[in-house]
C-alpha cells in the first residue's frame, strides 16, 4: 500500500526531485502493523522498515485466544533482516516445544519452512532469510495465568535488504561477510545462533582474513570460531571444511580430551581448547555475501574418543545388562535356598520323602497289601507307637480269629 501512495505522490515532480524526495521518504518512513483480523500482506521495499506488533491496535497487552498472521514480500533480489525488538510471553520451560504455549514462528513462505519459533523467556536476537518471502505467526493459548495477564507480547523490526550484499551490521570482506554475536552462549548454541542468520561460526582461511578480523572486531575476551576435533580426536578441523592457506594459528594448539571447541582471544591472537557446552562465550559469524546460503550441520562425536562420552556410554551399555543379569541368578539361587530349608509341605524334598514312605510302608493281611496307618503331619516317634494302637479294621477283624 506504502509503495503505490509512493508512486502516485511524486508523479507530478521533477526528475531530479522524485530521486531526492524517494530516497528521504524511504529512509525516514516506518510501518506499524498491529495484529489483524484476517492475515495481512506486507510488501517491503528495500530501505524500508516495518515494526510487527502482537498486539490489538490501541491495547497494552496482548489477549488470550489470540491469532494473528502476517506475510511479508520484499520483491525479488532482496532479503529480510528480522531483529526482536522485544519479547514478554506468558512462561514456559526452557526447551519446551511451545505446543499449548502463547508462542511466535517465522517461517519461511516460499520453502513453507520454520525458520525459527519460541515462546517463554528465551528468543532469538536477529533472523536473516534467504528469500524474499516469509510468514509470522502469533498464537496465544486460552488459559493465562492471573499473575502472565499483562504481557505485551512481541515486536519485530524488519528491513529489506539486496540479496548480494551483506546484511545489516555484517563487515564485508569480498565474498564473506562477518558478524560478531554479543549474547554468550555455548559453541554448539553459537552455531545455531549463526544459521539463523543464514551464517556459521567463522572459519579463518588466511593471515589477511585474521587481520581483518582483529581490526573490526578488536576486543577484551574470547569468542567462539568454528574450529573444533570433535568430529575427529586430535585433528582440528573449521565447521565448514576449509583449509586454512596462510594462517598459522591452529598449529600452535594442543588437543585436549575434555576440550573440544576452540575459542579465539582476538586482542591477544591466542587460540585455546575450550569446554563445547560448559563455557559460554560471544562467537563470531562467517556468511557468504549473496547466495547461496550453506548451513553447515553440527559435527558429530567421533567413535575412538576412548576417554568421551560415547566410550563411557558403551561401557554403561554393556555393564548395565550384565548387573542385571547377575542380580537375579543371585535371586533364584537364595529363593532355591529358602524352599529347601522350609518344613513340609513347602519342601519338595521333604514332601517326596513322605510320599515315598507313604506307598512303601503297608502291611500284608490274608493275601490284601493294606497301607499302613500314618499320621497326617507328624511322624509318630516309637514311645507314642507303643502307647496308641491303632483299632483293627475290618479286614483285619475277619482274618483274626482272636478277634472274634
Amino acid at each position: 500500500m506504502h509503495a503505490m501512495m509512493k508512486r502516485s505522490g511524486v508523479v507530478s515532480l521533477q526528475p531530479f526531485t522524485i530521486v531526492i524526495a524517494t530516497t528521504i521518504f524511504a529512509r525516514v518512513y516506518a510501518f506499524n502493523f498491529y495484529c489483524p483480523d484476517a492475515p495481512k500482506q506486507i510488501n517491503l521495499a528495500q530501505g524500508e522498515q516495518a515494526s510487527i506488533i502482537t498486539r490489538y491496535r490501541g491495547q497494552s497487552f496482548y489477549s488470550e485466544s489470540q491469532y494473528c498472521e502476517w506475510h511479508v514480500d520484499a520483491g525479488l533480489g532482496q532479503r529480510v533482516h528480522v531483529e526482536v525488538a522485544q519479547s514478554d510471553l506468558q512462561y514456559a520451560q526452557p526447551g519446551s516445544l511451545c505446543d499449548g504455549f502463547d508462542s511466535v514462528k517465522i517461517v519461511d513462505d516460499l520453502e513453507n519452512l520454520v525458520l525459527v519459533s519460541w515462546c517463554g523467556n528465551e528468543h532469538p536476537d536477529v533472523i536473516n532469510t534467504e528469500g524474499h518471502q516469509l510468514k509470522i505467526v502469533f498464537s496465544s493459548d486460552s488459559i493465562t495465568p492471573s499473575t502472565e495477564r499483562y504481557t505485551r507480547g512481541v515486536t519485530l523490526t524488519l528491513k529489506a535488504f539486496a540479496s548480494s550484499e551483506c546484511p545489516p551490521d555484517w563487515q564485508r570482506l569480498e565474498s564473506s561477510c562477518f558478524k560478531r554475536q554479543t549474547s554468550k552462549a555455548s559453541w554448539f548454541e553459537s552455531q545455531e545462533g549463526c544459521n539463523l542468520e543464514q551464517g556459521n561460526l567463522a572459519s579463518i582461511k588466511s593471515q589477511e582474513e585474521f587481520d581483518f578480523i582483529r581490526t573490526y572486531f578488536n576486543a577484551t575476551g574470547k569468542v567462539w570460531i568454528g574450529l573444533s576435533d570433535i568430529a575427529s580426536p586430535t585433528t582440528f578441523e573449521w565447521i565448514d571444511k576449509v583449509i586454512s592457506t596462510s594462517y598459522n594459528g591452529v598449529s600452535t594448539l594442543t588437543p585436549n580430551k575434555f576440550s573440544h571447541c576452540v575459542s579465539l582471544n582476538v586482542k591477544s591472537e591466542e587460540l585455546s581448547t575450550e569446554d563445547c557446552e560448559g563455557k559460554k562465550y560471544e562467537s563470531l559469524c562467517r556468511a557468504n555475501r549473496g547466495p547461496p546460503f550453506t548451513i553447515y550441520p553440527l559435527p558429530r562425536e567421533g567413535t575412538n574418543k576412548g576417554s568421551g562420552s560415547s566410550g563411557r556410554l558403551l561401557l554403561l551399555g554393556l555393564l548395565v545388562p550384565a548387573a542385571i543379569l547377575l542380580l537375579l541368578v543371585i535371586i533364584g539361587i537364595i529363593v532355591y535356598q529358602k524352599r529347601k530349608s522350609l518344613p513340609w509341605p513347602f519342601s519338595t524334598d521333604t514332601f517326596g520323602k513322605r510320599s515315598a514312605g507313604a506307598t512303601s510302608a503297608s502291611v500284608e493281611l490274608s493275601g490284601t497289601t493294606v497301607p499302613e496307618a500314618r499320621s497326617s503331619f507328624n511322624e509318630i516317634s516309637d514311645q507314642e507307637a507303643s502307647q496308641h494302637v491303632a483299632p483293627p479294621t475290618y479286614l483285619q477283624a475277619i482274618s483274626d480269629p482272636r478277634v472274634l
